[in-house]
């Protein structure tokens, strides 16, 4: 969390979650009445992190995907740390559980499957969106406001996220007890959970596929300009008055906005001072 906006993010889901958590302990001997809201929020709590900041997989990305692809196995070890770490985070709502757990608002066998249920359905359906997400999302872009979604299958994974669980409980509640119903749900995690090597593979593989498109499509929606690697050298090694005084090195350039894609004004010479360190021998 070097960049301020992602580290915002995820302060601001961790309070949503810890407030979701605590408000189950309202909940006493939930009834048919309250069926929806305790799935709900026992559901929001484990998937949190993911629909807000998972959903946005290949987003945040592009604006170093150049660098990530000059590894062959980079992206790979990307997608298998991005669910390690997701499966690491579940264990933050699970803990803010504990007290309605204690005090049996919520049931032991609701939280542990939805447990389960999120980290070998939820993570690898959101996943998913790395074939689907092609624009780049700026490192300093809030959860909130415009360019928050970044493809209409986003939005559907989002939906997936939080109503599939429920329908599923719901349905199997018809047929079967809760106990059943829960372990059931546990069990369509599992194998996700134990094959993750193989389905991030496959991710990997589709990725690097279509690497070229997909290079394409996110660096044209960086927003800025792309620099020219033979006008950077024209201009640093040719064209800029390099004055050697002292210790310092100072560095007159005709830098256009065309060529700069940090936004310098046209024809405006800039003075640059690079202080040289010395060396002790």
């Amino acid at each position: 969390f070097r960049n301020k906006a992602p580290k915002k993010n995820f302060q601001m889901m961790t309070v949503i979650i810890v407030s979701f958590a605590l408000s189950l302990l309202g909940f006493r001997h939930a009834g048919e009445e309250e069926f929806f809201s305790l799935h709900l929020y026992v559901v929001y709590c484990f998937t949190g992190y993911a629909i807000s900041i998972l959903s946005r997989i290949m987003a945040y990305e592009g604006n170093y995907l150049d660098g990530l692809l000059m590894h062959r196995g980079s992206l790979l070890y990307l997608f298998r740390g991005k669910y390690y770490v997701y499966c690491l985070l579940l264990v933050i709502p699970l803990m803010c559980m504990l007290p309605a757990l204690i005090l049996g608002s919520i049931s032991v066998l609701l939280v542990f499957s939805q447990l389960f249920y999120t980290a070998g359905v939820t993570f690898p359906v959101i996943m998913l969106l790395v074939l689907m997400n092609r624009k780049t999302a700026p490192l300093d872009a809030s959860l909130m406001g415009k360019g928050q979604w970044n493809s209409p299958y986003q939005a559907l994974s989002v939906a997936f996220a939080f109503f599939a669980p429920i329908a599923i409980c719901r349905i199997l509640f018809i047929w079967m007890e809760p106990s059943t119903t829960y372990l059931v749900c546990t069990l369509l995690g599992v194998p996700g959970i134990v094959l993750h090597p193989l389905w991030c593979k496959l991710l990997y593989r589709k990725v690097f596929q279509k690497r070229h498109s997909l290079m394409e499509d996110l660096r044209e929606t960086r927003g800025i300009a792309q620099t020219q690697v033979h006008i950077f050298i024209e201009n640093l090694f040719v064209n800029a008055a390099v004055i050697f005084k002292h210790e310092r090195i100072v560095r007159i350039g005709h830098q256009q906005h065309v060529e700069n894609a940090l936004g310098h004004q046209v024809g405006k010479l800039r003075i640059l001072e690079i202080k040289l360190t010395e060396f002790n021998s």
